[in-house]
């Protein structure tokens, strides 16, 4: 039980620093004896709001005015108010009531906490309200005089990790039961709104008087899109014949849409539908094609996944009887590849890299072809067999 207390005395057995007062926390056994009991603040003024259990002790959270005793680092101008302003006073004791840190959080105006939670990896997560626009306060929507809601995040050791302000440019105002958490990430918050700017975007409707605003609030850095997989789809592609290709990836968490990219732009056309999209291909364009994709959210977009290489072959003039039972191997290849087809003895092989640019022709002469890698730099590699009429593709990696 905590609040706060002036004097000495009756049930009170600490002694309060503060002209008005000090925070009073009270240990109660379950017949409603005192087990423990401490003051804490400094001499002016500190009022406890809020508290939480620990592994190690308790955490609560209180209006503080002073800058001395317990309290150390005050903002504002410690005293009463109206000439004294608040800060946030977060403070972690033991099992028996000692300090073990405290923090004061805020700027040179009043900075009033309403709720304290503890989330994930032990951070604890403020809520109250910020009529500063200075110190540890940054980015207040407000009016000078007129407050924002303010949230903190502290780690266990209480060293502010983030802070965010939330409203408009008038007040807006709640209380310690406005917070409903959903998870360690995502909380949804109601409160008191007069004016339509600034995160307010809502109809309100109270011609001056304060209208009911809830918002939710999520972590992005959890609910971020993740990065998605590498697209899949034919790998190889006769324009003249398949004019279009239907290429995937795997639903990836935290997505809400995803963006794809098909390079270069002269290669075709691309068409998304949410995880898929359609490539029609120029019937022109006869070179490597790669496909990518990101993902996207509310919380911003992923990064772009690994890309698909494609080999698009105009195909024109040549029997589409693609061959069955070649091999490129070994693959991974160190030093040489051995094309090997039960069927072709001749004919020419042309190898590129992922940008399409010629890196070797190996002529073919007999049923096994062997080309030397010595010399070519590790990567992947596209290779292409025609021999006027049959073909194929594929790709090898070279390590030397």
């Amino acid at each position: 039980m905590l609040g706060a207390t002036q004097w000495h005395g009756g049930m009170v057995t600490c002694y309060p620093l503060g002209f008005y007062g000090n925070m009073w926390l009270v240990e109660l056994d379950m017949q409603g004896t005192i087990v423990w009991q401490s003051c804490y603040g400094g001499s002016v003024y500190e009022v406890g709001i809020d508290f939480i259990e620990t592994d190690n002790g308790y955490l609560f959270i209180a209006s503080s005015h002073s800058n001395d005793g317990d309290v150390s680092g005050h903002h504002g101008t410690p005293g009463p108010p109206p000439e004294g302003k608040d800060d946030y006073w977060v403070v972690s004791i033991d099992t028996v009531g000692e300090i073990i840190w405290q923090k004061s959080l805020g700027g040179s105006s009043y900075d009033t906490p309403m709720t304290l939670d503890i989330g994930e990896n032990d951070d604890i997560v403020v809520f109250g309200y910020s009529v500063s626009q200075d110190g540890d306060v940054i980015g207040n929507h407000s009016y000078p005089g007129h407050k924002d809601l303010w949230m903190v995040k502290l780690d266990k050791y209480g060293t502010l990790i983030e802070q965010q302000c939330f409203g408009g440019t008038w007040d807006e105002d709640f209380n310690k039961y406005a917070v409903a958490k959903i998870n360690d990430h995502h909380y949804v918050v109601a409160s008191g709104a007069v004016k339509n700017d600034g995160d307010i975007n809502c109809n309100l409707t109270g011609n001056g008087d304060r209208d009911a605003w809830f918002f939710e609030i999520k972590d992005c850095s959890y609910y971020a899109p993740s990065i998605p997989t590498v697209p899949n789809g034919p790998t190889y592609v006769c324009s003249s014949s398949t004019n279009q290709s239907i290429y995937t990836t795997q639903p990836a968490q935290n997505a809400q849409d995803y963006i794809w990219e098909l390079l270069p732009a002269s290669s075709g056309t691309i068409e998304p539908v949410a995880n898929n999209a359609t490539v029609t291909w120029n019937p022109g364009y006869k070179c490597v094609a790669t496909i990518k994709v990101l993902s996207s959210s509310d919380c911003g977009n992923s990064a772009w996944s690994d890309s698909l290489l494609a080999q698009i072959e105009t195909c024109v003039g040549v029997n589409e009887f693609l061959l069955t039972g070649f091999k490129a191997y070994p693959n991974p290849a160190n030093g040489y590849v051995i094309f090997e087809s039960p069927t072709i003895s001749t004919g020419l092989i042309s190898i590129t890299d992922i940008f399409g640019r010629l890196v070797a022709e190996v002529s073919v002469k007999e049923l096994k072809t062997v080309w030397d890698t010595k010399g070519i730099k590790p990567g992947v590699y596209l290779y292409h067999l025609n021999n006027g009429m049959q073909m194929t593709s594929g790709k090898i990696m070279i390590t030397n």
